[in-house]
């Protein structure tokens, strides 16, 4: 059998197993990060709450700035910014995808906030992804 043979038999082959198995669909095609959430024990959470944190440092992160020896490491929420411009009339309202993107960012907070309890993170830890 010639590679494009192969290829094109495993993929009959998977398309058969999911029409197979239909409750299975949806996790097949999910990201790795969501996949986490249906892990219980402690190094599976940790290795989810590394991809949460990922996932979270696109809207928040902290800013070491060009000048590494500074002790200034400012927190940066990009949402609170376009919720502040919102609020104070710069812009008429917030976007739908500003509040997708907020509702996303929840999430990974509360899923993250799951992972600390699994690993018996400090109760200070999981206080704050719950903030």
């Amino acid at each position: 059998m010639t590679l494009p043979e192969l290829l094109k038999a495993a993929a009959e082959i998977k398309t058969a197993q999911l029409k197979s198995r239909p409750g299975r669909q949806e996790w097949e095609h999910s990201p790795d990060w969501i996949k986490y959430t249906a892990y219980h024990d402690a190094e599976d959470a940790n290795a989810a709450l590394r991809l949460y944190t990922r996932a979270l440092s696109i809207f928040v992160w902290f800013d070491r700035g060009k000048d590494r020896a500074s002790q200034d490491i400012p927190y940066i929420n990009t949402l609170a910014t376009a919720a502040a411009a919102a609020a104070s009339g710069c812009t008429p309202q917030l976007e739908p995808e500003v509040l997708q993107a907020n509702q996303t960012v929840a999430t990974l907070f509360s899923n993250a906030a799951n992972c600390l309890l699994k690993t018996q993170a400090s109760a200070d830890s999981v206080v704050y992804a719950c903030k």
